[in-house]
C-alpha cells in the first residue's frame, strides 16, 4: 500500500467518524474550540469498492499488530541475549517462558511480513 492511499483511507475514515460529508477538493473548517480549527480536505471522486476497504482494514490492524510487536521484541533484545548466553539447564522457568514467548512473536512478525509484501505485490 502507498503511503498517499493510506492517507487517503485515514482522511476517509475521520469524515466517517465526525460525519461529515464532503465533495471532493472541498474544504471543511471545523470549530473545536474557540480560535482553534480543523481543516480537512478530501481529494479523491472515487469511492472505493467494499474489497478494497476490507483489504486497507485489514493491512491497518495488521500494521498496528506489527508495531506492537516489533516494540516488544526491541524491548526485550538485551534479556535474549542473556538468556540465549546461558546454557539450557542453566535457564529458569520464566526465562524459557520469555525465549518460547519471544520465538512466538518472532514468527508472528514474520508472517504480518509475509502478508504485507503479498498486499504490496497485488497493488
Amino acid at each position: 500500500m502507498k503511503k498517499s492511499e493510506l492517507k487517503q483511507y485515514i482522511k476517509e475514515i475521520i469524515l466517517a467518524e465526525l460525519n461529515i460529508e464532503a465533495k471532493p477538493g472541498e474544504l471543511k473548517d471545523l470549530q473545536t474550540k474557540p480560535g482553534d480549527t480543523i481543516k480537512i480536505t478530501t481529494e479523491s471522486e472515487e469511492e472505493p469498492t467494499e474489497a478494497e476497504i476490507r483489504k486497507e482494514k485489514s493491512l491497518a490492524k495488521a500494521q498496528t499488530e506489527f508495531t506492537k510487536i516489533a516494540k516488544e521484541l526491541k524491548a526485550n533484545v538485551g534479556k535474549i541475549k542473556a538468556i540465549v548466553a546461558k546454557k539450557p539447564t542453566e535457564r529458569t522457568k520464566e526465562e524459557e517462558m520469555l525465549l518460547a514467548k519471544m520465538k512466538e512473536l518472532t514468527q508472528r512478525k514474520n508472517q504480518l511480513k509475509t502478508k504485507f509484501s503479498k498486499l504490496e505485490d497485488e497493488d
